[in-house]
């Protein structure tokens, strides 16, 4: 037989993708669909929040309409704002509705992942009171780290830089809950006003607020805030096994919060970029990184 034929063809040589691409692949799975229920949310909202007739105007705010990057193509904030959300809605869908992740990865996912952090960095400014909350900036804070995951430069100083912001998101929420004057944090009776005063509290909540011992809600504020200050620190051990510990105990705090009330994509934002802390054999094969060929 030839020696060009399929039968005595030589397998082509594989290499393994890099270490952290496995991790890397699914974190930036998850932020597509976090930019997808960002975008989609704000598409909805944005008419009765900023719209002309809205509770805060655009169109009575040039100054932030000033700071923004691509309002300035638009013959109206408005309508800006609007195609900004539906452009950004379409791009992430479509990220997660391709095959293979081909949106995802690549200088094609490089550049719809910067696409998306335009959009949504004019849509916060433009947002005013309503988007200037954590689970809206951490999106942008993670904004860069997803171009360089998505073309595969640099990936452990990549997954530093996500574990960098996570360590920055729990103790800057735990410093800022002992450093207010809220004694609530000290005494550790802040559960109990917590589940009053939550947005959106579902049934659970109640019931928790209700029907929950003060031994176990204090337990439960002093559980919170020794994850977010004093574990904090062991997203950036060296050691494998206890950044495990620190993703699975963090991950219980934010279940926890998950099951008693509703703080849109925040809690799910943290656990995906949490995924970081974990190694390439901890989570299935992603979809795109079977095994790359060494003439690639």
């Amino acid at each position: 037989m030839e020696r060009g034929s399929s039968l005595d063809s030589p397998q082509e040589d594989r290499v393994p993708a890099a270490a952290g691409a496995n991790v890397l692949s699914w974190v930036l799975s998850g932020l597509s669909a976090v930019y997808l229920a960002q975008f989609a949310s704000f598409y909805c909202q944005c008419p009765g929040l900023i719209g002309s007739s809205g509770l805060q105007p655009l169109v009575a705010r040039p100054e932030d309409v000033d700071r923004t990057w691509l309002l300035h193509f638009f013959s109206s904030p408005e309508l800006g704002v609007e195609a900004l959300a539906l452009a950004g809605t379409v791009l992430a869908a479509l990220q997660l509705a391709m095959p293979q992740a081909m949106l995802r990865h690549g200088p094609a996912g490089a550049m719809i992942f910067a696409c998306l952090w335009w959009c949504w960095h004019d849509l916060v400014i433009a947002g005013g009171r309503f988007t200037c909350y954590q689970m809206d900036v951490i999106v942008l804070d993670a904004a860069p780290l997803t171009i360089l995951a998505a073309l595969g430069l640099e990936t452990q100083a990549t997954i530093f830089g996500l574990r960098w912001l996570l360590l920055r998101l729990y103790l800057g929420g735990g410093a800022v809950k002992l450093l207010s004057c809220d004694e609530s944090w000290r005494n550790l009776s802040a559960l109990h006003w917590h589940f009053q005063s939550q947005p959106l509290p579902n049934s659970l909540g109640n019931a928790a607020h209700l029907f929950m011992p003060d031994s176990i809600s204090h337990a439960s504020t002093l559980f919170a805030l020794v994850v977010e200050i004093g574990l904090a620190f062991l997203f950036l051990a060296p050691a494998a096994d206890v950044r495990r510990i620190a993703f699975a105990l963090q991950t219980a705090l934010q279940g926890g919060i998950v099951l008693a009330g509703n703080f849109g994509s925040f809690n799910f934002m943290t656990v995906i970029i949490a995924l970081s802390l974990l190694e390439d054999e901890d989570l299935p094969p992603a979809p795109t990184l079977a095994t790359r060929s060494s003439g690639q």
